[in-house]
This record gives structure tokens, sequence and C-alpha cells, in this order.
């Protein structure tokens, strides 16, 4: 079965559309419901692109694994309206096709980040972040308490929490640490859930909060 949907816009779309390989009934139908009424289709092409480009396994443009992607990231688009697709699910998924290969497997496998409580990634996509919000407070609350120093230096700088942990709650470190590091937090992120962000960002600015005092004094030379 071959599904083809005009408005993507892009040569070769015909790719992205492949489903053979797909066995669940649920995730055929949202993924045909997906290429003929959702929106964000563009928006995930273009981040599946961006996707772990530096690795093997997405760095072919409508390769097998960006392919993968791209359908899982549409259908679950569909399957979860509230959120639909948000810039930053991509690594999300592509982190999962990486080791499970199988992309319905790894459309539940998002699925259980959005939805369950240990993790509850839904709140943090969903619109208006309220998960993240709460977040960045737990967050500033710790800062506040545990590095007074150091959030007195963010206060004076206007420095938001927003500029420089965004990433940190929204991928778990992803593109923001080494990916061998990257590893070993998601493995106790999927065992614990959310509490190890919060005690990872906490552990970065307290190993790195000398660093964040030079910086402020070095000279800004740009024009």
């Amino acid at each position: 079965m071959v599904l083809f949907h005009k408005s993507i816009g892009i040569e070769n779309v015909k790719h992205w559309i492949l489903i053979e390989r797909l066995n669940s009934i649920v995730v055929i139908k949202m993924l045909k419901q997906a290429l003929s009424s959702s929106g964000s289709l563009n928006q995930i092409d273009l981040d599946v692109n961006r996707t772990f480009r530096n690795t093997v396994y997405f760095r072919d443009r409508y390769g097998p694994r960006q392919c993968a992607l791209f359908r899982v990231l549409a259908a679950y688009s569909v399957y979860n309206s509230e959120v639909g697709y948000c810039q930053g699910m991509s690594e999300l998924a592509g982190l999962f096709l990486i080791y499970i290969e199988d992309e319905e497997d790894a459309f539940w496998a998002l699925n259980q980040l959005m939805t369950s409580y240990r993790y509850n990634m839904h709140s943090v996509y969903v619109a208006d972040f309220p998960g993240l919000k709460r977040l960045f407070a737990h967050h500033e609350r710790i800062v506040r308490k545990l590095l007074p120093i150091l959030d007195k230096h963010f206060t004076k700088h206007d420095m938001l929490t927003s500029t420089y942990a965004l990433k940190w709650y929204m991928q778990c470190f992803l593109d923001r640490v080494s990916f061998l590091l990257v590893l070993r937090l998601w493995d106790i992120y999927l065992l614990e859930g959310e509490k190890l962000l919060l005690a990872m960002a906490y552990n970065i600015l307290k190993m790195h909060s000398s660093m964040f005092f030079y910086l402020s004094r070095v000279p800004n030379n740009s024009p």
C-alpha cells in the first residue's frame, strides 16, 4: 500500500509514506489520517532532516530511518491531537528508533513518554506548556535555595531559565551533552522519571558555576 500527500511539496515524497511494514491497525489509521489532514507535515519534514544528522542512522535524506521517523511523528500528530506535533519531539522519537528500530514500537514508546505519570511529557508539549512551566518553577526554587550566589548572578544579568534550560527539560538533554552521556541519562530517566531532569540540571549548574562568573567578566567585543 502506498499513500501520497500532495501538499508536502518535496521531491521523492513517496519515500515518506510507504507503510507496508506497519502492522498496527491504529497506527496505520492514524498515518492515513495524518497524510490527508495533518497541518504539521511540512514542519515534521523539516525537523526530521535536522534530527541526529551526525549519526549513520539519520544521515541520508529520505533514508529508511528518516522515513520511519516521519511516519511515526505524522501518525502521532493525529493520535495525540491535543499535542499534535511540537518541535523537539523528533529527537525523542528518533532516539527510540535508533534502539527499537520497529516503527510501531517506537510509536507506542513515544506515547508512553507522553502519557505515563512517570514522565508526563504531554504537559511539557501541550499548548501553553504547563508542565514545562512547572519544571522551570521547581528548577528556580532549587537554584534559589541550593545555589543562592549563582541565582543572584543570573538575576543580575537577566538570565532566564528558559534561555539555557529549554532543551534540558523538553528533550532530556538531547543535543546538549555528549551522546554517550545522554544514553546514560536516559537509562536513569526511563527508570526514575522527571526527577532525573531536575537533578542533572542542578549538577550542571553546580559544576560549571565558576565558569558563569568568569564569562560575565569577559569583555564583549561584538559590535
